[in-house]
């Protein structure tokens, strides 16, 4: 009927969805044009990865952390998980380097200890948690070797 429209809005808020809201959220409808939200529920509500056993913010360690909503007003918690602060018996955390150069296989970053200088770039670093019997070969590029500072 003429006056009526279909509109998908947050099932949270009502109003028109933003980025942040989660997809099982979203309501279709049909509802009059004067009815219809023209608004956006920005800010209204933000998710969190959430450590099932601890009930606290989840992390990197968490072997099965849930996504949870809050809404505005709510008190999403402000600790990390406290039961999962490190990787599991038998893993280690290592620093790899994820220069595009690698073509993707996994050397350990060259890191510079006190009295160094040079090694991986820090935006080429990240870790990752392996089993502790895995030894990377350090990364062979000429540009990330470490040398001695000089004084």
């Amino acid at each position: 009927p003429s006056g009526i429209v279909q509109v998908t809005v947050c099932g949270v808020s009502g109003l028109l969805p933003s980025p942040s809201c989660p997809q099982n959220l979203l309501v279709t409808d049909f509802v009059t044009r004067e009815a219809a939200p023209t608004r956006t529920c920005d800010q209204l509500h933000t998710t969190y990865a959430i450590c099932p056993e601890s009930g606290l913010l989840a992390t990197q360690y968490c072997p099965a952390p849930v996504r949870k909503l809050f809404l505005r007003g709510d008190t999403p918690p402000t600790d990390y998980c406290t039961i999962h602060t490190g990787p599991p018996a038998g893993q280690a955390t290592v620093s790899i380097c994820r220069d595009p150069r690698h073509q993707g296989t996994l050397y350990r970053a060259n890191i510079a200890q006190p009295g160094q200088e040079g090694g991986c770039p820090p935006e080429a670093v990240e870790d990752i948690t392996l089993d502790e019997r895995v030894q990377l070969p350090p990364c062979p590029l000429p540009d990330h070797q470490l040398r001695d500072a000089v004084p």
